[in-house]
Formats: C-alpha cells, structure tokens, sequence
C-alpha cells in the first residue's frame, strides 16, 4: 500500500509538477502533499524505513527536474550528489536534504547558475545543506575534517557526470586518505566527545535521537567503520564477511527502525525537524506510536522504557563491535601476554576473556564466575571482544528457576556483594552486559523503567547502579574529604554486602503498582531467604528496603529540632547498627536521584539527624529528653558562648524573657546566640535584619526581628524570590511584647550556596528597603512558571495532621512548583488570620511537597472542619487562580 499510493503520487507529480509553467508554489504543494501521504500512510505495527526512502526517491526527482531546468548546458560537466542521511536514502519528513556539487575546476562560468538552482530549492521549502568543490577540494576537505570524509563514503550520484563522481570516490577512499585504522580511531575519538557531551548517559529525560549515546550515531558508526574497512554499502553485506553474527545484524536493524518510527513521529508531531525528544512531544509520540497506558505505566512510561531498552541494546553492541574491530581487524591489540587463571578463564594482556568459544554454554555458572574474577583483578581494563559476544549469545543459558536453584550459583551471587571490589567495575559489567538481569528477573523489571517528571532523571535501573556506586565510593581515601561523616559510618560496617543488597532491592517493586518499599522488602525478603542469608541478616535488608526514605523525609519535612521527632524516628531505627547502614543508603540514594538534587543543605539536615538520633538511642529509648531539660541545656550553652564574647548576662535574659518556649527546643544554642548578639547591637531604627553563612552546610539563614506583622511571611519570601533564592526552610516564633523573630534558611536557585559577598550585601539591603514600611501595599511576584513544568499534570492536594504534641495542626501541600508560591501561601494565612510557626521546603522536580507548622489567632491547632475547609478553598483559589493565567 505504501509503495502503490506514493508512487501514484510520484506520476501525479511528474504530470501536474514537472513541467516548464511550474512555479516554486506549485513545487512547495506538491512537498507538502508527499508529506500528508507519509503520515498518512505511516503505521506504527509496519516498517518506517519504506517511507524515508520514498521520500528520498521523491526528493531525487524534484532535484533532478529542476537540475536540468537550471544547469541543462552543464549537465555534462557537474555531477549532484546526495550526502548524509540524504545520501543514505533516510529522510524524515523534516530532515535536511545535504548537496554536494561536484565541479570539474573553479573557472567554468557556472556559479550563477548553480546559486539559481540552490535558492529555487530554498523556494520550494526544502532545508536545504550543500558545498560546491572540485574532486581535488573533496580530498582537501576530508583530510581535514572526518565529518566531510564520513559524508563522501556515503554519497551517491543524482544527476549529472557521474565519472566525476566516480573520480571523487576513488580520490576520498580509504587509499587516498583516512586508513580503515585511520578512520576507525578518529571516529571513536568522535563518538567518546559526544558521548561526554550528553553526560555518559543513555538515559536523559529528554534524550537526542540521533546524538545522545546509544541512539542512531552509534548504530551508524558501527558501520561507518566497518564499511570503510570492508568497502561494502550496508551492514547487511558485514554479516557475510563474518564481522557481524545473523542475530546481532536484525538486533541493530530492529533498534533502528524503533529510533527511526520514534523520529518520524517527532518531526509529525513538533511540525518541523526535530531530534530532542522533549516533555512537549513526548506524550503525543507515544500516542501516535500505539503505547497505551497499562495497570501501573502511563503511554509515556511504556514509550520511555521501550527506548531506554533500545538504547541499551544499541550501546551493548556498539561497544561489543567497536573493540571487535580494534582487536581482531585492526589489531590494535599489541599485548598477549597470557596468565591462565583456572580451566575456564585466562587474563590476556589487560583484559579477561574464556579459554575456550562454548565455556558457557557448557558451565553457565561460568557467566556468573568471570565477574569474581574481575573483582579478584581490578587492574583488568575490560572483556576481550570474543567473550563479551558470547556473554551477549549466552546469558539467557542463566535465566531459568533451574540455574537459580542450584546452591553453586546462588553462592557465586552473593560473593561478588561480598567481595571488597565487587561493588566496583565487576558489577557494573555485570549489569552492563545484562547479566544481572538475567539471573534476577526482579532486576528485569526495572530496567529501562522511568517516572515522567522532573525528579527521577534517570531510569530506575541506572539510579540503582549509581546508588551502588555511591556506596561503593563512602570506603575510598576521598571521601574522607568529600564526606567525612559517611567515611566515618562506613568504616563501622561489618557486613558492607548487606547494605549493597539493601541498595539493589530499595526501588525493586516501582512500576508494579503499590507502595514499592512494601513490594521491594517482600522481594528483598524472598531473595534473602532463597540465598541463605540468616535470620538476623535478612531482617536487616528487608528492613532497609522497607525504611529506605524514612531518614529522608524526616530530615527534609519535619522539625528535626524538637526532642518528640527525634525520639520517634528513633523508635523506628531501634538501633545504631540500623542508623548506620540506613544513613549511608539515605545519602547515596538522594545523590543518585539528580546531580542537582544533593547540596550542603541536605548534608547538613541527614548529619543532624544522625548525630542527635545516635545520642538519644545511646541515651536509651526508654529514657527520652524532656522539654525542660532541652531547654536548661541551651540556656546554659547559650551563656557560656555570650561569656567568652563577653556580653553582659543580664541584656540576655531581659531579652530571652519575652521569648517562648518553643523557641528554645526548636533552635541550637549557636543559632540563639547569634540572634541574641544581633538584638543587642542593633542600634538603627527598623527591623533587625542578618545574614549568616553556615561554613558546615553552606547555607544562608536570614534572620528578621521586627514588630508583628500580618503579613511578615508574605513579605519576606516575595522578597527572596525577586531576588530569585530558594527557600529551604522558615521557622517563627513570636515574642511576649509583640515581634516576630524569623529565620529563613536559603540557596541559590540551582541549589548552590551563595557565595558572594556582594550578593549577600545587596538582598540584606533589598530586605530592609523594603521592610522598612511593611504596611505599603506591596504586590505579589509574578513571574511565570518554567514551560516544561506545564506538561505535568500536578494535582493539588492539601491534607491536615495534628503535630506529634498535639499543640499545632501540620498542613501539607502538594503542587506544581511555580516562582513566588510560599507568598501565595503567606497571603492565603494573613487573610484567614493563620498563624505559620514553621515551613518545611521540600521540591521535587516539578512538583512541591512542603509542610506548614500552623496554629489559629490563639495559637491553638485547628480544630474544626470549617477552619480547615476555608483555608483550602482559598489556597486552591490563589493557585487555580494562577494556574489560568499560565494557560493563557
């Protein structure tokens, strides 16, 4: 059908088009019409490939008629040549059409003719790349560039002189310039600086189809490399001369028809050429690609797995086929030096490999045995080619319940967790080559497994890898610069294998519906069980799958300064050896989420939490502190730091006097003081305004004293989102005689510390302007949302508890994040008359997860339904409110 109505089209055109009277108009309909009948005719359940060369075969005889229209007296002596995709037969409907014209010399009176021609293109509403050289310029040009040699390797001849062609074909072969090693080096070289460009990852939330590693550049290299080494024209021919197996070729095809379906689409969708894969496009491809959303994935979830285990695919063979070449077509591999290490395995030169083709298939426990021997052997820089593509042929030989039942296996498993370097590159390769998936089916599940939104950057399966890494990292030297706290814990480990396994299964059971600790632990618990783990032992696991981001949350959303909280996280931990593994798994989790997510703030958070939990578990959970005694601690603190800067006592506890307090449990003493000495030298009419940069996390706090004001929250972080800071965290306390003392802890925007002092200078300016006179009628910031948060549907939802001692009422919100929102907040209490005693910030992406500590006028929690019903119909209407402006 495809082949029957574009070649109709082709006759309609040749007949209505192609004729003297024709117009660039008529030319640009009859473009956009061959478009219409590819997307009409496209098909998710049938090959794309037919499509992109009928428009090839479409293209080449637009070009050719109008090559004759314009260069008819020239035809014997200019040749057109199709490069790039273009001349690969591959164009999408908004793909660029890349020229070459080749001209016998530089003095033949042609060029006007030629601009004519390349502007009618233009006219026409082509995207049009093209060069003019004689055959000699070819040669120069692709000496010099790989890019301009790589193009003419895969150029074919359009119209004209084809002898000049043929000529410069002969002139930019692997005889004349760039050798098949030549060439093979530079294009590795290429592809190593594009890779590091996008970050190492195939796994991008918003990935490049043809650039980021794993995509259609890495399948075209594979036979860019092959074809100049072999002199043949598709990979298919590579499969008959033995440099690619049957399977690995329909492997590499089936990818690049997926890749080349998900592009198609995109250009359709983004109405123009187009290869980001972005948040605005992703949704509408996966609809147009047949992805429906199933019992636990949305479409757009099913699309992204099905890439990311494409990509995957595509970067397994394209690192298996690159170090193939190297070391057996080129043998660049000068070292065989052979050390044989037991009957199955040797090490030869720098790298492992088998002793004999079927090791594996005749012990495929063997598949399991070479990453022991990786570990064993960390100076090893890899797998010999011939090996890693029977780890490729056999690793399904591994998965089957049979292999996992038999005791040797099982044992091998677990001693690679075991191992002191089995964390390293042995289990990175194991789950690079897709071992590890095919021995624990529960992995399988993971891989190539996202959340669509702006928190999860990567897969579930490379956060695992990176959360291990992470781990792996806490025992090296560095750390103990980087993160001393986390060296410190490690060295306390007995049992590290523990803490692997924990980090393994923690997000084992997303994607599956349900809580996924809950899923996680119960697989946790099964594996622990069918491995022989003890009793003891398999608790622990089980335990942190289950507990994985209860240190987390109770760092980021509660008051880790009040005695209760920190008694009740410890009743959860129960014990130091608990605390310890869960506080290295909290670090290395939250720094495998996002580059951007983990900051001196968070450090400091999870530390305090560590240190005051490892006391009061020390202390004895029967034996919690009380109030009281909190208080007479920091007092006694307090005075001794105001001795040594020597501040007369008494100015103290006048000042402290008209302090609650609440305000001495929820604050250190280093902190009091501070505020304390800012009081007493204050000598300026206003408000109290400091800023203190904390050297431990690297956070600002500013700290405001001024009379009560109904709108002091409000005020205050507008101002701090003008001056576009983020704030972590805001505590109130109000004063006997009637002020407020607030504390706003703030970073950059990226999440950075501020580091200026001049920026430090101009906000503690900016805040006493404008507090100065708080009562002037000050308008909300209004600055709109990031674009790319408005592609998630982020419902808001606003639910209230009662605090642990029962004196205030918890609201917690839920929403898309968006400039100036705790103002909005801060205004939504002055009109309600709502007192805020603290806000814990809390942002994950694109969305919001903040907590407010509030009480009534009386400082009393809400205690009825319609205190609580009004206050939620009126933040939903601030934020419904803005959320209509964004739309229009």
């Amino acid at each position: 059908m495809v082949h029957k109505q574009l070649n109709n089209e082709l006759d309609c055109l040749a007949r209505d088009y192609l004729h003297p009277e024709s117009t660039s108009s008529d030319f640009r309909n009859c473009l956009s019409r061959i478009t219409e009948i590819m997307v009409e005719q496209f098909d998710c359940d049938k090959n794309v490939s037919e499509l992109l060369h009928a428009r090839s075969n479409c293209i080449d005889l637009l070009l050719s008629y109008l090559w004759q229209r314009h260069l008819q007296n020239y035809q014997d002596q200019l040749t057109l040549v199709a490069v790039g995709g273009y001349g690969r037969g591959e164009l999408h409907p908004f793909s660029d059409v890349d020229l070459l014209i080749i001209t016998p010399d530089r003095k033949s009176g042609f060029e006007e003719n030629i601009q004519t021609f390349i502007t009618c293109l233009w006219d026409c509403g082509l995207d049009i790349g093209h060069s003019v050289r004689t055959v000699k310029e070819c040669v120069i040009h692709s000496k010099s560039d790989i890019t301009i040699a790589t193009n003419l390797m895969e150029s074919r001849c359009i119209f004209g002189d084809e002898s000049l062609f043929e000529k410069m074909k002969i002139a930019t072969g692997p005889n004349k310039v760039w050798t098949s090693k030549e060439f093979f080096e530079a294009k590795c070289y290429e592809q190593e600086a594009r890779h590091i460009k996008f970050q190492k990852t195939s796994h991008a939330l918003e990935p490049n189809l043809k650039k980021s590693p794993g995509t259609l550049r890495d399948i075209q290299l594979v036979g860019w490399v092959a074809k100049r080494h072999f002199n043949v024209q598709s990979l298919e021919e590579l499969v008959a001369l033995g440099f690619l197996t049957q399977s690995e070729f329909d492997s590499l095809s089936e990818c690049e028809e997926f890749l080349w379906k998900v592009r198609f689409a995109l250009h359709v969708v983004a109405n123009r050429a187009e290869d980001r894969l972005l948040f605005d496009h992703q949704k509408p491809i996966a609809e147009m690609l047949c992805f429906k959303d199933d019992e636990h994935l949305s479409d757009v979830e099913m699309l992204m797995r099905k890439y990311y285990r494409v990509v995957k695919t595509i970067r397994e063979l394209n690192d298996m086929l690159l170090q193939h070449f190297s070391e057996t077509i080129l043998g660049n591999d000068t070292d065989h030096r052979i050390i044989i290490l037991d009957d199955d395995f040797q090490i030869h030169g720098t790298q492992i490999e088998i002793r004999q083709l079927d090791v594996f298939k005749k012990n495929p426990s063997c598949l399991l045995k070479l990453f022991i021997h990786i570990a064993d052997h960390p100076e090893l820089k890899g797998v010999r080619a011939p090996t890693l593509r029977q780890i490729i042929n056999d690793r399904e030989l591994i998965n089957n319940d049979a292999f996992r039942a038999q005791g040797i296996n099982k044992k091998l498993f677990i001693e690679l967790f075991r191992h002191p370097n089995g964390m390293k590159r042995a289990f990175v390769l194991m789950k690079r080559y897709g071992v590890l998936k095919a021995y624990l089916p529960a992995y399988d599940q993971i891989v190539g497994q996202m959340q669509y939104d702006l928190f999860h950057i990567y897969t579930v399966d490379e956060h695992t890898l990176f959360l291990i890494s992470n781990l792996s990292q806490f025992s090296e030297e560095q750390s103990k610069i980087d993160f001393p706290l986390c060296a410190k814990v490690i060295a306390k480990i007995e049992h590290k294998e523990l803490l692997f396994l924990g980090a393994l299964f923690h997000d084992i059971g997303k994607g599956q519906g349900g809580n996924h600790s809950v899923i996680g632990a119960k697989i946790a618990a099964d594996f622990c069980r069918d491995h022989f783990l003890n009793e003891t032992d398999s608790e622990l696991v089980t335990w942190l799958v289950s507990n994985h981001l209860v240190m987390s949350m109770t760092a980021q959303r509660k008051d880790i300064t009040d005695p209760e909280i920190i008694h009740q996280f410890a009743q959860t931990v129960t014990s130091t050896v608990r605390l310890n593994y869960l506080y290295l798994l909290t670090v290395a989790d939250i720094r495998a989420t996002s580059p951007n997510l983990w900051n001196s703030w968070k450090d400091s958070l999870l530390q305090n939490l560590y240190q005051m939990t490892y006391i009061a578990l020390d202390r004895g959970l029967e034996n919690p502190r009380k109030a009281d005694e909190a208080i007479d601690d920091v007092k006694t603190k307090i005075m001794t730091i105001m001795r040594e800067r020597r501040i007369p006592t008494n100015n103290i506890e006048k000042i402290w006097s008209q302090f609650k307090d609440d305000y001495f449990i929820r604050n250190t003493a280093e902190r009091i003081a501070w505020q304390i000495r800012r009081i007493i030298h204050h000598n300026k009419p206003g408000p109290v305004i400091s800023l203190y940069r904390y050297p431990d996390s690297g956070a600002t706090e500013v700290f405001v004293y001024m009379p009560k004001h109904p709108q002091y929250f409000t005020l205050i972080t507008t101002l701090l989102a003008e001056k576009n800071l983020s704030i972590q965290d805001a505590s109130l306390h109000s004063t006997t005689h009637g002020y407020t003392l607030g504390s706003f802890v703030i970073l950059e925007a990226d999440g950075k510390p501020i580091s200026s002092e001049r920026r430090i200078q101009s906000i503690k300016k900016m805040l006493r302007k404008n507090l100065k006179n708080p009562s002037s009628n000050y308008r909300l910031l209004k600055k709109s949302v990031p674009h790319r948060y408005t592609h998630f549907d982020v419902k808001t939802n606003i639910k209230f508890s009662t605090s642990e001692n029962g004196k205030r009422t918890l609201m917690e919100l839920v929403t898309l994040d968006r400039p100036g929102l705790l103002a909005k907040i801060g205004k939504a209490f002055y009109e309600l008359n709502i007192e805020l005693h603290s806000a814990k910030v809390v942002t994950l992406g694109e969305k919001v997860e903040d907590i407010f500590s509030i009480t009534n006028s009386a400082e009393k929690p809400l205690s009825t339904d319609d205190e609580k019903r009004q206050l939620k119909k009126l933040i939903n209407h601030y934020l419904e409110t803005e959320s209509k402006e964004i739309k229009h």
